[in-house]
């Protein structure tokens, strides 16, 4: 019995979901936590966010946009980490932070925080929406998300 054939199509296979993993596999990792939570004067939650962006991938990506909403619930932003957003525009239900890195290596990691001053009280629940992360991998664009937070604040 000739196995040669055999072996040839679980070569292909093989070969096949590879370039399947490959092709879809997203380069970049976006993390958005709360790492301190505190109380205004007024008794309004004012909460440091960090949004952290992670390259994954074997090569370098270019021209890769961060983009941070905060919802209508908080003031826009105006202390930020090191690095301030390239630029921040008001929406009718909040704000987006949107930061550029020009080149972001293999296995580069890049943190974007930020203080926000919520109009809510510290006890009400809190949400607070996604950090996207969108580059170009080849001819195709992807876009790549962070869970949500949502939490009461005590």
């Amino acid at each position: 019995v000739d196995y040669r054939f055999f072996a040839f199509i679980i070569l292909v296979l093989v070969a096949l979901i590879i370039f399947i993993i490959i092709y879809t596999r997203k380069d970049i990792v976006v993390k958005k936590r709360v790492v301190s939570l505190g109380k205004n004067k007024d008794g309004s939650a004012r909460m440091r966010i960090v949004v952290t962006v992670v390259n994954k991938g074997f090569h370098r990506l270019s021209n890769v946009m961060v983009l941070d909403s905060v919802p209508g619930a908080a003031e826009v932003p105006k202390q930020f980490g090191t690095a301030e957003p390239t630029s921040i525009s008001k929406k009718g239900t909040g704000s987006s932070l949107i930061w550029r890195i020009q080149n972001l290596g293999a296995g580069e990691e890049r943190l974007f925080s930020y203080v926000a001053n919520s109009k809510r009280r510290l006890h009400q629940r809190i949400v607070l929406p996604k950090a996207h992360a969108r580059y170009k991998k080849g001819n195709r664009d992807v876009v790549v998300s962070s869970s949500g937070l949502q939490f009461f604040g005590g």
